[in-house]
């Protein structure tokens, strides 16, 4: 795990080498909401309070992208970078 985020209403994201993962029940059960096409990962969260949107930032070592969540992390599009 790279990063932890907790997010109001209970959710918690967590950015791993393996894409992102939610839990609804502090982290007893994940699921993988993303899987990306970058060996390393993904390393770092931003959300907005104001929006309840988050970004999730991936890739270290090589080029990497940017993905937003509009719904909290339930599902993410590409906003930057690689796609595939």
């Amino acid at each position: 795990v790279n990063k932890l985020l907790f997010l109001p209403g209970g959710r918690l994201l967590a950015a791993t080498r393996t894409g992102v993962w939610s839990s609804d029940d502090r982290g007893t059960t994940f699921v993988r909401r993303l899987i990306v096409p970058i060996v390393e990962g993904c390393s770092d969260f931003a959300y907005s309070t104001a929006t309840d949107r988050v970004v999730v930032s991936c890739g270290m070592h090589s080029p990497g992208g940017l993905w937003m969540s509009p719904d909290r992390g339930g599902s993410w599009s590409s906003v930057y970078g690689s796609t595939t």
